[in-house]
């Protein structure tokens, strides 16, 4: 069974998740969201850098007679030993000891006697044990298979002369440690078609068969059973499966022959089966990493196969531990001989995460349509609200709810909005009940006075006769009548003549009634509009002289000031 690290995944799955969201359920002004999205954008990458790049936080140091285990911690304590356990930890030439991760505590035991330290020490300080050890191979940091199985031969030795001993250890407060046994898995360690991009070197495919921690049993068969369950699962993968994944699953089995065919599977068993270690898993781990010259098992393999050996980049990070490790450990009591695959507890996860994002999408989505149902209803009610003498106040909320109308007839044609949906929408009803109140809407009407221009001005001129005066004065009464009223002034000539004199003709006859009305009333400039149409706007076909003389006029119109307001339309 194949693990990968999957955080990166579920880091762009929630970005994705956030982004539709914003997108689509969060009616937000326009430049708001995008500076929300970007900023969301930018926080992703930066929190998948630090994924990526941050090292799993270590500590260095040396195990004396006890280990600084505090502050109490829950995740699960796993110690690595063995003579390949440092590769694990080294890093940059620097020797760690302690590795720490979101998933456990990795301890490095040099030697038997500092395994004791440890496990020790976890008990005195948190009163429990290490929950496993785990013990690696580097099936090419050694030139041939004997100098391998001398390494672990050495380690066991010396790991049941101190049980032999009894050696004990002495600890800052007395401490009665009772018997117990660890589960002990076993990491190979092999280059087999490898990793690339810029994280390969500490990237694995990691390949395991594991025994049920409550059917752990001392002897030195055990791994080899497991060896024997990760070769079955290898043949059945189907010859369709992807070239990769395929050529990964020969080597494999390669590699299973080489730890048979040297031996090493039985030195790993015997280790594994010395007190206080109890055999319960193997794990096989693709690796990127080679040294610098062949070593037992590419050499073996070369010799086999005739394929020659590619050396991996050489790097000082240290090598992957089995992340999904701390997951079996965490999960004992559902294990029943089958394994615990990290992909599926993190597919649990993304699905949590897309369950949360869709609980989020319903919120957003009914809050969207209450504050529109809200917005419909308060414009509705405040239009008939206002009194029909209210003309500037009834015309202004008309203008809103004709917007409203607008906004659901195009809900109606063109669908409605993915923000809105979800079966929370209610619009519809509104839309009748909008109509009847907008047909029920009376205009006012305005109030304009029409002057023929003989009487105010002398033929082709633009400047008052003497006695314009009088007939000026009903509209300046009517203006200070109506102080909040705009007043627009249109002059109006016949045909004859240039038709860009009559145009400047009229305009310049509509102000100087405008400045006539300034000066006597003391109104602003502002409170005016003038516009000259010349023959433009004829009341008449000007066939004739008094055709013509109906023409030449000026209109004097009061218009009610707009109320400005502002209408939020999701």
């Amino acid at each position: 069974m194949y693990y990968s690290r999957p955080r990166f995944a579920l880091l762009i799955w929630s970005t994705v998740l956030i982004f539709s969201i914003i997108q689509l359920f969060f009616m937000l002004a326009s430049q708001f969201q995008w500076l929300g999205i970007i900023a969301i954008f930018i926080l992703s990458v930066v929190l998948g850098a630090s994924l990526s790049l941050t090292k799993i936080t270590s500590r260095s140091g040396l195990l004396t007679d006890t280990l600084d285990l505090s502050p109490p911690s829950k995740l699960p304590v796993i110690v690595v030993i063995g003579p390949h356990a440092s590769a694990l930890f080294s890093s940059n030439g620097a020797s760690e000891k302690i590795r720490e991760d979101a998933h456990a505590v990795w301890l490095y035991a040099e030697t038997p006697a500092q395994l004791k330290v440890v496990i020790a020490s976890s008990y005195a300080i948190h009163q429990r044990f290490p929950q496993a050890v785990l013990l690696p191979l580097l099936t090419d940091y050694s030139i041939d298979e004997t100098a391998l199985r001398t390494e672990f031969s050495h380690w066991q030795c010396a790991l049941r002369a101190i049980e032999r001993e009894k050696t004990g250890v002495t600890l800052k407060a007395e401490t009665t440690i009772p018997e117990y046994t660890l589960p002990c898995y076993v990491a190979v360690y092999a280059k087999l078609i490898g990793h690339h991009g810029l994280y390969a070197s500490t990237t694995a495919t990691w390949i395991s068969q594991t025994t049920h921690p409550g059917k752990l049993q001392r002897g030195k068969y055990y791994l080899r059973k497991n060896l024997d369950l990760i070769r079955q699962q290898l043949e059945s993968i189907p010859t369709s499966s992807l070239p990769c994944d395929t050529r990964r699953s020969v080597l494999a089995l390669a590699l299973i022959q080489w730890l048979n065919d040297t031996t090493m599977i039985t030195t790993l068993s015997s280790l594994t089966d010395t007190t206080p270690l109890m055999p319960a898993g193997i794990f096989l781990a693709d690796v990127e990493r080679t040294p610098s010259r062949a070593g037992a098992w590419s050499r073996w393999l070369t010799t086999k196969t005739g394929l020659p050996t590619v050396p991996a980049k050489a790097s000082t990070e240290p090598f992957p531990l089995p992340d999904f490790l701390p997951l079996l450990l965490t999960n004992q009591k559902d294990l029943k001989g089958h394994n615990i695959s990290p992909l599926w507890t993190n597919f649990c996860h993304a699905l949590w995460i897309a369950i949360a994002a869709l609980c989020i999408a319903f919120a957003a989505s009914a809050w969207n349509n209450y504050q529109f149902i809200q917005r419909l209803a308060g414009n509705l009610n405040t239009y008939l609200k206002i009194p029909d003498i209210m003309h500037d106040k009834k015309r202004n909320s008309l203008h809103s709810l004709i917007q409203d109308r607008t906004r659901l007839q195009a809900h109606a044609q063109f669908g409605i909005p993915f923000g809105m949906r979800w079966g929370f929408y209610r619009g519809t009803s509104f839309l009748p009940l909008i109509d009847v109140a907008i047909a029920s809407y009376h205009p006012m009407d305005l109030s304009t006075i029409t002057f023929n221009s003989v009487l105010l001005f002398d033929t082709g001129k633009a400047t008052l006769k003497a006695g314009a005066a009088p007939l000026l004065n009903q509209t300046l009464s009517q203006l200070k009548a109506n102080p909040k009223k705009i007043v627009l002034i249109a002059g109006h000539t016949d045909n004859v003549g240039s038709p860009n004199q009559n145009l400047l003709l009229s305009e310049a006859r509509a102000r100087a009634i405008r400045n006539w009305l300034i000066e006597m009333s003391a109104f602003p400039i502002t409170q005016f509009a003038i516009q000259g149409y010349g023959d433009t706007r004829p009341l008449n076909n000007n066939i004739d002289e008094l055709e013509r003389s109906r023409n030449r006029r000026v209109d004097i119109t009061l218009i009610p000031q707009p109320i400005q307001t502002e209408n939020k339309i999701p």
